[in-house]
């Protein structure tokens, strides 16, 4: 029997590519992360505390289900009006 080389997993190609997609968008968001904290604590001495929700949408690739946010939308909205 040979011996097996515990350093590399097997996975389908399809897995693979979303693994390297995924791996991309992160450092992709480090890369952002660490330029705004680098700019802010040039500017006022502090890291960065907030950010843009939509850039970090765009840079994690993050696809969001529309639908279900209008649905929370409309919940909200409906709370609201029984009050």
């Amino acid at each position: 029997m040979g011996k097996k080389n515990l350093d590399y997993v097997c996975v389908p190609r399809d897995e693979y590519d979303e693994l390297i997609e995924c791996r991309t968008h992160i450092d992709a968001l480090y890369r952002y992360i660490t330029s705004e904290h680098t700019t802010n604590i040039r500017l006022r001495g502090c890291k960065q505390a907030t950010t843009d929700m939509q850039t970090v949408e765009l840079l994690s690739g993050y696809r969001e289900n529309e639908r279900y946010f209008v649905g929370l939308v409309k919940e909200f909205e409906n709370g609201r009006n029984e009050k």
